[in-house]
């Protein structure tokens, strides 16, 4: 029983940890409240500018290989393949590398061979990204990406995938514009899809949907709309398509107060999502960032409703330059008249040891609780261990 859960975790896992590029929220601890000041999308996520390469080589990652370098000497060299100048024609290329160790049911016997000889190493992505900007004051910019996932679970036959293409219009700093194959808005945009705040509500790796998308931001405000109508790649009628409006208030340059709400329907299912969520940088690069939901969702064919909740917490302090430790606690009752629930708890390391060089920890004790209690069968607890490293160029 305990091999035949752990195996859907690790096919869970494979499909939901991030791949696409940086969207740590907590990086609001630095005092950064907006995203585009480094993503040339709005909430965070995908390749990053010239100034977002040059902030993370001299002001996140640390400098342990280059000590000898000063911050703006790191930021020179930030650029593509460590050249000081970027490429000309506004082409901005990367590429990624992460690989998992996945270590299942760590302390159940020896912890040395729960965590090696019981583990698995997947290699998860080689990709690549490209950002043209196609004029000098970047109005228009067109982002597209292409991954190869040799040890993908989920679907064997596609190891090629594009999991995010689309065109960018600003016409100036208050307003973006954005049309193509995207992640859908809602919520806290964490860097980590396996999150009940994101696998819970379908709004996993895979999960990304054709459609359009308008922000409207000042120094204060930030407000997002987002029509999708499905991913066109995926056949048949399953896909939901539907709106959904997301805001956020900025105090200061340490604080994001909002709120998010999704719509959406296929012909088997409706989906209405309601969320409340905050991001309070504590200075000097710790953070604590919450986000409560709740869920409906309508079968169609039968008229059966369901309500559930869900509640995350992270806290983070950054004790030296480049190393975040971290501690998540999430919560999910999947129908709110019923007992049954899921929580899971667990400590993080995220050490960025050099521009292009990332190394994680997460430690993850899931409790799943299905009322009535019995004889022991309805009570699951266990422990897993996930090691990633993720290069970029």
């Amino acid at each position: 029983m305990i091999h035949n859960i752990s195996m859907k975790i690790l096919m869970f896992i494979l499909c939901a940890i991030p791949l696409t590029g940086f969207s740590y929220p907590k990086f609001v601890g630095h005092g950064y409240n907006n995203c585009m000041v480094c993503h040339y999308n709005s909430q965070g996520n995908g390749p990053l500018t010239d100034y977002g390469r040059a902030l993370g080589a001299s002001e996140i990652a640390g400098n342990l290989f280059r000590s000898d370098k000063t911050d703006e000497e790191l930021g020179q060299a930030s650029n593509f393949l460590w050249m000081k100048k970027p490429l000309p024609l506004g082409i901005r290329p990367s590429i990624n590398y992460r690989g998992l160790l996945f270590s299942r049911n760590v302390g159940d016997d020896d912890v040395v061979d729960d965590v090696w000889g019981n583990a698995e190493y997947i290699n998860m992505q080689i990709s690549a990204n490209v950002a043209i900007k196609l004029d000098d004051k970047d109005k228009f910019t067109v982002v597209a990406e292409a991954s190869y996932n040799p040890d993908d679970k989920s679907d064997k036959e596609n190891t090629m995938r594009s999991r995010e293409y689309y065109f960018r219009f600003m016409p100036n700093k208050n307003i973006v514009a954005y049309a193509g194959l995207m992640d859908k808005v809602f919520g806290v945009r964490y860097e980590n899809h396996y999150l009940f705040a994101k696998s819970y509500l379908g709004l996993s790796q895979n999960d990304q949907s054709h459609g359009v998308t308008g922000v409207y931001q000042n120094d204060f405000l930030e407000v997002t709309g987002n029509y999708f109508f499905g991913n066109l790649h995926i056949d048949g009628d399953t896909e939901q398509s539907g709106f959904s409006v997301k805001g956020v208030y900025k105090p200061s340059t340490f604080t994001r107060l909002g709120g998010s709400f999704l719509s959406s329907s296929s012909p088997y299912t409706e989906k209405t999502f309601f969320a409340a969520h905050a991001e309070y940088g504590l200075g000097h690069g710790s953070s604590v960032i919450a986000e409560f939901g709740q869920t409906m969702e309508k079968t169609v064919s039968s008229g059966s409703e369901k309500t559930g909740r869900y509640f995350q917490i992270q806290g983070a302090i950054r004790p030296l330059r480049g190393l975040y430790l971290y501690q998540t606690f999430e919560y999910v009752k999947d129908n709110i008249d019923q007992e049954s629930y899921v929580m899971r708890l667990g400590p993080g390391l995220q050490w960025f040891v050099e521009q292009g060089l990332e190394l994680r920890v997460d430690l993850l004790n899931k409790r799943e609780i299905s009322y009535p209690v019995g004889d022991g069968e309805n009570f699951s607890d266990e422990w897993e261990l996930l090691s990633q490293v993720h290069v970029w160029l």
